[in-house]
């Protein structure tokens, strides 16, 4: 009987499931603004929660590229020596700068920068130079220190290092030959715990803003239910019902998604333009589009599915 009414129904009232779908979304039009609102919000807010990770990213990787060796030489250490291991270290591939820096251009340096005067002070009182010839080395990252460390030790030129620098390389100490230095240590550390937190922070608010999407389209379902309800009386098919809802659902994560996508960026670039090159990635646009618009769908036509299946009810 059933059956037989829907193939009326369906005879006369012929049924566009896209066409559908569009006229329900714009019919609709407060419980549209409403849904597209809150899941566009959620979308801007994962963006943001997002960004702030790739910006720690960035700031962490350009300090370091500032955090470097310094290797300094006993004062019976070679020009010709120190320039053998120089050209070496220059070979490897987790070096991406090294530079020779002797005694005379540490005190210029130091007279110049720091402590103006000091170099004529050194000679007026015929002191010796405290600086010693040193290397400084530039890795790609701070765990390339260790590879620098490693490096020397197992070549001939440990015996030209200080004192201090020889007993790091021989120390057994867990951690001494990572890092040279305490800051670079704890910069590693810090770096580490701060992308660990925000990865968790955005995991839980990736699943948080999913939870959001799926009861904001269930709310916009709960307000078609007589639609629901007279279709299936009338015993239309799961997917004739399903269908146009499928598409709607659709809709509002793709109106969702470009809208939040739109005023997130919008605001980057009021921010400073110089943001914009550093969070704007196509790719990533394209999936969150891509995402979130079969998410809507596929969580409305579950919603019409279990609702059919008396599982849930509206």
């Amino acid at each position: 009987m059933k059956s037989a009414i829907f193939r009326i129904f369906k005879h006369f009232l012929p049924r566009h499931p896209r066409q559908d779908a569009w006229k329900s979304f714009k019919r609709h039009k407060t419980l549209t603004i409403a849904t597209v609102a809150l899941i566009s919000l959620m979308i801007f807010i994962f963006n943001t929660v997002f960004s702030i990770r790739i910006l720690t990213n960035e700031i962490f990787s350009f300090l370091n590229e500032r955090v470097d060796v310094s290797i300094e030489f006993q004062e019976s250490a070679s020009v010709v020596e120190i320039t053998t291991l120089l050209n070496k270290l220059q070979g490897q591939n987790f070096v991406k700068e090294a530079q020779f820096i002797s005694s005379e251009d540490a005190l210029n340096t130091v007279d110049n920068e720091l402590i103006p005067g000091y170099s004529a002070f050194i000679k007026r009182y015929s002191l010796s130079n405290p600086f010693p010839p040193s290397l400084n080395v530039i890795t790609y990252r701070v765990s390339d220190h260790k590879k620098v460390y490693d490096f020397i030790e197992k070549s001939d030129y440990a015996k030209l290092l200080k004192q201090t620098d020889l007993e790091m390389l021989e120390s057994d100490a867990p951690g001494v030959q990572m890092l040279a230095s305490s800051a670079a240590r704890e910069l590693t550390g810090f770096s580490k715990m701060v992308n660990s937190v925000l990865f968790g922070i955005l995991f839980l608010f990736g699943i948080a803003s999913m939870a959001i999407i799926v009861n904001a389209l269930y709310l916009s379902l709960k307000a078609k239910k007589n639609e629901l309800s007279i279709m299936h009386i009338v015993g239309a098919t799961e997917k004739y019902i399903a269908l146009p809802y499928t598409y709607e659902g659709m809709l509002y994560g793709l109106f969702s998604v470009v809208i939040g996508l739109v005023v997130f960026f919008t605001l980057v670039l009021i921010g400073g333009f110089e943001l914009f090159p550093i969070l704007f990635s196509p790719f990533r646009i394209i999936f969150q589009i891509i995402f979130v618009t079969l998410f809507s769908g596929a969580v409305s036509y579950a919603m019409v599915h279990l609702s059919l299946k008396g599982k849930i009810r509206f």
